[in-house]
């Protein structure tokens, strides 16, 4: 473990970031292990050995404090051990509404015309935008904090911004922790952060100095950056069930304990006498010099693996006292234990092939269903190389289910905007309907995550514990407890071989119930504008009736609930909306459970926040036979809505037309024919 620039992401190696936790689960429990530690390590897994078939697990680290935290979880829920371990590292942090609609960016918008055409185009072709963005080639030379005077004009930059927000769309821009090194040539921001003193220093006190994007670069330091601006009493993570102590680490405060002096002469820094499996090679290849220092004393080689998520601290800590109150969207590709509590992560420089499209599968369940990081993604096509029109339609498809869904390349890839081919524009128009319908159910489950660290992404595990076929699925995943994804995974084909384990499902689209038998189902005629999802058997789905062009305009629709009862004839959901950009909800929050019984529907909760829509209607699936009579009451016992529904007997679906205002608790009721 060791955090590295890993182009291509190549399987077998150290990447982008560093979680020492392990989960294992088996048919009696799942249970959990967490070494907090930063520095390099080796772990390796040894199931050779043995003579009873047992496996081990050796650790192999150059320094620091072996802090184990062992995790009991439950024999019965696997999602106990994830809720454990945010208890250690932290929840998740609650990101805006907006971030869940479509992001695009692209490494290769050659000028601020570039940027308006492809805001432009989307628009043309029907294709929701939320949030555009910029790589680093709206720096002047690649400096940071700065824009291009001749390609990216600030008077034009800000005629797009304005453009964007006028139209309820947002803009982020990329940037990097390496300074050029411009003593003299007036820049501002290597001038203010040397008066600042914020860069990592060499042993002979002089700033370090590195070879990244605008040449010779001073590297930020990181503990700096948050010993001198006001995040030093970060919030600690939720109570405790437990009593174990509150980890002491830099990434939950600044530790006065610590400081050059106690460090003691080290002479290992550079070449440790155990070289730990690096795939760059020495630990300082193509990164800061392990010998460098931090402003506390600390060194590189203690806190490498820490940077990334200590810089993008720094970045969030900077956006609040910009815009006090309000939720940040960071994004970064390194990432340490407990980063989800403050940022989000894109999995790093993939490429445009059928492989990385599969891996990105198994990368957001670790992410999201173990490190505590949900807003995650993969840059959809794929960033290196050149996509197809079908990789890029199956993967829009697959890529409206990653929580954070951006679309991403590099320079030198053919341009891969989801309009540049009929079938990719189709698909991404249907995922994004079914996307934005279901943004609430999303934005909910993160707002659990954010409670008590459920994971908002699950292996078919989570759900099925006790079913051992489920152990090995990696390409199909839960979103949140209630939704099923089961996407075409090869190259060129419209058929899938799907497991469903024994259960009550429901097709997303058509509403049908489909039962589960414990085996593989193969599902064909899958076109590459369609993606198998199913609705989990007990569940309460608050959709939105339609997909709109922005989120601003979809919290505008009425509600449409969907109640799929399990095999039981039982089911249950929740809502919880806010106004989706503040830190602290002065505006009140409406949080609701949704119960179905015995033909039953009840809606009940706090209506804190005025939603200002209807429940259009609410449909009830699995149901055999037309019932003989639908009524819908208050709290008081009073008849609302117009109390008419229809039956479809192909899809045995009863819909109840309401038309009433989501102000107030209800009821409604199923009378058998």
């Amino acid at each position: 473990l060791w955090s590295r620039d890993a182009y291509e992401i190549p399987t077998g190696t150290n990447l982008y970031g560093n979680h020492p936790i392990y989960f294992e689960h088996r048919t009696t429990g799942t249970h959990g292990v967490f070494l907090l530690n930063s520095n390099g390590m080796d772990i390796k897994i040894n199931d050779t050995e043995s003579t009873d078939g047992s496996v081990t697990l050796e650790y192999n680290v150059l320094g620091g404090v072996l802090d184990f935290y062992f995790l009991a979880g439950s024999e019965n829920d696997p999602l106990e051990v994830s809720k454990q371990y945010a208890e250690v590292v932290g929840t998740p942090a609650e990101v805006p509404y907006w971030s869940f609609g479509l992001h695009q960016c692209r490494f290769g918008y050659t000028s601020y015309v570039d940027v308006a055409e492809v805001i432009t185009n989307y628009s043309e072709a029907g294709i929701p935008l939320e949030t555009m963005w910029t790589d680093i080639d709206y720096m002047d030379g690649r400096r940071i904090f700065t824009v291009d005077p001749s390609y990216f004009p600030l008077d034009r930059m800000r005629e797009i911004v304005d453009y964007l927000h006028t139209h309820d769309q947002k803009y982020v821009l990329m940037t990097d922790p390496a300074v050029a090194y411009a003593p003299g040539e007036g820049y501002g921001t290597y001038n203010r952060g040397s008066a600042l003193d914020v860069w990592l220093k060499m042993p002979n006190g002089s700033a370090e100095l590195a070879l990244v994007w605008p040449g010779r670069c001073s590297e930020f330091d990181s503990i700096s950056l948050i010993l001198t601006v006001p995040i030093g009493e970060m919030a600690l993570p939720p109570p405790r069930t437990a009593p174990p102590p509150d980890p002491d680490t830099p990434i939950f405060g600044k530790s006065s304990s610590i400081t050059s002096s106690s460090l003691g002469k080290r002479e290992d820094l550079l070449n440790p006498p155990y070289a730990i499996q690096d795939a760059a090679g020495n630990l300082s290849a193509l990164t800061a010099w392990t010998n460098a220092t931090h402003a506390n004393g600390l060194v590189e080689y203690d806190t490498h693996n820490l940077y990334g998520t200590m810089m993008s601290v720094a970045t969030r800590a900077a956006m609040l006292a910009r815009r006090p109150g309000l939720r940040t969207l960071v994004i970064t590709r390194s990432t340490f234990a407990g980063a989800g509590a403050h940022v989000g992560k894109w999995l790093g420089d993939n490429f445009s092939s059928w492989q990385e499209y599969r891996l990105s599968i198994a990368g957001m369940l670790g992410m999201a269903g173990v490190y505590q990081i949900p807003m995650v993604g993969s840059d959809i096509c794929g960033y290196a190389e050149n996509t197809t029109s079908t990789l890029c339609a199956r993967w829009a498809m697959l890529g409206g289910f990653y929580p954070f869904m951006r679309n991403h390349n590099a320079d030198t890839s053919i341009s891969q905007e989801f309009y540049r081919w009929p079938v990719t524009a189709q698909a991404a128009k249907n995922v994004l309907d079914i996307r934005y319908r279901l943004m609430d159910y999303f934005y909910t489950t993160f707002h659990q995550a954010s409670l008590d660290g459920s994971p908002v992404l699950q292996a078919l595990w989570y759900k099925y514990p006790k079913d051992t076929s489920t152990y090995p699925i990696d390409l199909q995943f839960l979103f949140g407890p209630s939704i099923l994804v089961s996407p075409v995974t090869d190259e060129n084909s419209t058929s899938v071989t799907i497991y469903l384990p024994r259960d009550t499902f429901y097709e997303f689209l058509t509403l049908e119930p489909v039962s589960g038998t414990g085996a593989n189902v193969t599902l064909t005629n899958v076109d590459f504008t369609e993606i198998p999802v199913h609705i989990v058997g007990g569940s309460i789905l608050p959709l939105r009736v339609n997909g709109t062009m922005t989120t601003t305009e979809l919290r505008q629709n009425d509600f449409e609930i969907v109640v799929a009862p399990s095999a039981a004839g039982n089911a249950s959901g929740r809502l919880y909306v806010d106004d989706g950009v503040s830190l602290e909800q002065t505006n009140g929050t409406t949080a609701l459970t949704f119960d179905y019984k015995d033909g039953a529907l009840s809606v009940n909760g706090t209506f804190g926040y005025n939603l200002g829509v209807n429940v259009a209607s609410v449909k009830i699936l699995g149901v055999n036979q037309s019932p003989k009579n639908v009524s819908v009451v208050d709290q008081s016992g009073q008849s609302i809505g117009n109390g008419t529904f229809s039956y479809d007997a192909g899809t045995k679906v009863v819909e109840v037309a309401l038309g009433v205002a989501f102000d107030k608790a209800f009821e409604l009721h199923l009378q058998e024919a």
